[in-house]
């Protein structure tokens, strides 16, 4: 089975659009962080989902710039969608606004990851897809080890995505 073959369409569930693929390969990453390190509960899935999905607008915005305005308004309703399926009743303003401060948060965290001049341990990043998902402001976790098992985990997950964004 090819890496990309859930995303494509079911017979009789018609073509999955852009914003369809681009959220399955959001949520795909999950399946990739459990094998990698261990599962979630739903509320860190979601949050696995939050960082995957910030992944999967930039490369999306740099292969398609003319076609992103067009996929947007379908991702945010699977995200909501989503959210609604894993038990997360935020009113649609609170969510959209804690959507985007995830989207700085982990925007932050990437951005630290990626600094070649210093050395990064993603605790903030654990501690929210782990220990308190969802929480206002996430605090580093400071088990080294298992930040470093982790670590390995969101880096295959985060690899994955980005390819699995790239064949979109």
């Amino acid at each position: 089975m090819e890496l990309f073959d859930f995303l494509k369409p079911q017979s009789g569930s018609g073509n999955l659009n852009d914003s369809d693929r681009l959220f399955l390969t959001a949520k795909g990453g999950i399946v990739e962080l459990k094998k990698e390190y261990k599962d979630l509960s739903d509320k860190g899935k979601y949050e696995v989902i939050l960082f995957n999905s910030l992944t999967v607008l930039r490369v999306y915005r740099e292969n398609h710039p003319s076609k992103y305005a067009s996929i947007e308004e379908g991702f945010y309703k699977a995200l909501f969608s989503q959210a609604k399926s894993y038990g997360i009743t935020q009113s649609p303003e609170h969510l959209m606004n804690f959507i985007n401060s995830r989207f700085q948060f982990y925007s932050q965290e990437l951005d630290k990851i990626y600094d070649r001049e210093r050395t990064y341990i993603p605790g903030k990043i654990y501690s929210a897809f782990y220990l308190t998902p969802l929480a206002k402001n996430p605090e580093p976790s400071f088990d080294l080890h298992e930040i470093l098992m982790f670590f390995k985990g969101l880096s295959t997950m985060t690899k994955w995505v980005r390819d699995n964004t790239n064949k979109i």
